[in-house]
């Protein structure tokens, strides 16, 4: 009877105590200090914590909800100023680093342009390698990572060195090395690029990763072969004034020992002004145009 009593007592309670904490959270809310403006303000996490009387997790929680609530008011009036918006983020891991909403999600807020988001990648970059030094066996960081390097900042090398690293943790997502070879090859990284898809053919768990792994090594091999053989053309056009007809025209000079082909044994073809391209019998899906 006693234990009966007691459960129904905490299922009336629970109710009450949740909403008592919600209020409790909102009165610490509405009591910090405000920005001019209107603002929350984002203070020295010293002193955070000493407002909070140590109680940094509950600090974290209520200015991480005051850096969502910003940045929601800003982007539904269409601003493109977000001041405080990094300090917050900043603030709420500073009070407590297990708080990895924070930068996960914080990150995208600084990072894409206005007005979608703050348009400060660099902040949200500092944000990430903040929480990567906390936890540097979170893949997921350096994913976020990743894409605010490829995506905002365009620095493809960056990016790929993120993804790279985030494919050494442990648990790690088997997408992370992928991402680190393509884009180390889209920043001509291509010994790099070619290195990590022959670990990924030689590893790969079924047929399915070990044909695409294949494809992109026979596209780094074909883009390579067409720049040498763009740059031959371009000397002979320089030496003789006109653009060669066909490879006989330099196997005849001895710069090539005979028609030229391709990782899949197609020859490559010779195409005005200097220009070489795959052979309509070619099929390398990583060299096929997107489609519109």
């Amino acid at each position: 009877m006693n234990r009966r009593r007691t459960i129904w007592t905490a299922v009336l309670l629970t109710p009450v105590l949740l909403a008592a904490a919600f209020w409790l959270q909102r009165q610490a809310a509405m009591a910090l200090p405000r920005a001019a403006g209107g603002g929350p303000a984002a203070p020295q996490p010293r002193l955070a914590r000493a407002m909070f009387l140590g109680y940094n997790g509950l600090a974290a929680d209520i200015y991480w909800t005051e850096a969502i609530q910003y940045f929601g008011s800003r982007h539904l009036a269409r601003s493109r100023r977000y001041p405080r918006l990094a300090p917050l983020l900043n603030l709420s891991y500073s009070l407590d680093p297990d708080l990895l909403s924070a930068p996960e999600y914080g990150a995208f807020f600084l990072a894409d342009r206005p007005p979608f988001a703050a348009g400060q990648p660099q902040a949200a970059v500092d944000l990430l390698r903040r929480a990567i030094r906390h936890h540097p066996n979170r893949w997921r960081l350096y994913y976020d990572l990743g894409f605010v390097y490829a995506l905002n900042l365009h620095q493809r090398k960056q990016a790929a060195r993120a993804f790279l690293a985030g494919s050494k943790v442990h648990p790690t997502n088997p997408v992370m090395k992928v991402l680190a070879a393509d884009y180390f090859g889209q920043a001509n990284q291509t010994q790099l690029a070619a290195a990590l898809w022959s670990q990924m053919y030689r590893d790969a768990p079924n047929a399915a990763l070990r044909a695409n792994a294949l494809d992109h090594l026979q596209a780094i091999r074909a883009r390579a072969d067409m720049q040498a053989l763009e740059r031959l053309l371009a000397a002979y056009h320089h030496h003789f004034g006109r653009w060669p007809r066909s490879w006989s025209a330099l196997i005849a000079l001895g710069a090539l020992r005979g028609v030229p082909v391709d990782p899949q044994g197609h020859p490559y073809r010779l195409l005005p002004g200097g220009r070489v391209g795959l052979n309509p019998a070619t099929k390398i899906a990583a060299m096929q145009a997107p489609s519109q």
